[in-house]
């Protein structure tokens, strides 16, 4: 995840750098990515509804 987030690499270069597949780079950035997000939503909880446009709110 660093190489893509941090270091500006695409995953296919991040792929190369690390000598796996470009499809299994992906799949290991989900994972962390989802991971991530895991890890934040426990360490910070935010009322999610404040975030959410509700439909009444959309742009016409």
């Amino acid at each position: 995840m660093e190489l893509v987030a941090i270091d500006g690499l695409s995953v296919t270069e991040a792929a190369t750098a690390l000598g796996i597949t470009p499809l299994l780079a992906r799949v290991r950035l989900h994972r962390a990515r989802v991971r991530m997000a895991e890890g934040l939503a426990e360490a910070v909880p935010v009322d999610i509804e404040r975030f959410v446009q509700q439909p009444s709110e959309t742009l016409s």
